[in-house]
C-alpha cells in the first residue's frame, strides 16, 4: 500500500513538473533583436550601421554583398569581420542564427580603399 502511494506521489510530482515547465515563458535567445547596443555609435566616418535580419544560409560576407549590391571590392575581408565583431560582440560571425537581427556595416564606397592595418 505504501509502495502504491509512493508511486502515485512520484507520478503527480512528475506531471506537476511538466505542467510548470510548459507554463514558463521561453526567453528570447536573441538579445540583439530589440535593442541597440549603447556602446555602438549611430554612424562612423567609414560606415553606417544597418540592422539586418539574417535568413538560413546567410553569412557575414553574403549579407555584406547584398547590402552593397555585390559592388564592394575595396574593403578587406579581415576589416569586414572585425567591424562585424565590433558591432556584435556576442555573435559568432562564422555561425549566424537564422531569423536573428545583427548589425552590419554599410561602407561608404566613395572613400579610399580600406585595409586591415
Amino acid at each position: 500500500m505504501f509502495k502504491r502511494i509512493g508511486i502515485y506521489i512520484v507520478i503527480i510530482l512528475f506531471i506537476m513538473s511538466i505542467y510548470k515547465d510548459l507554463q514558463r515563458e521561453i526567453p528570447n535567445m536573441s538579445s540583439e533583436e530589440n535593442t541597440t547596443p549603447s556602446s555602438i555609435p549611430e554612424e562612423r566616418a567609414d560606415y553606417t550601421i544597418l540592422k539586418v535580419k539574417v535568413s538560413s544560409g546567410d553569412t557575414v560576407l553574403s549579407v555584406i554583398d547584398q547590402i552593397h549590391n555585390k559592388s564592394l571590392e575595396t574593403v578587406d575581408i579581415g576589416t569586414i569581420m572585425a567591424d562585424f565583431h565590433e558591432l556584435n560582440p556576442n555573435a559568432d560571425p562564422h555561425h549566424l542564427s537564422p531569423n536573428t537581427y545583427y548589425f552590419f556595416p554599410q561602407y561608404h564606397t566613395t572613400d579610399p580603399p580600406y585595409t586591415n592595418d
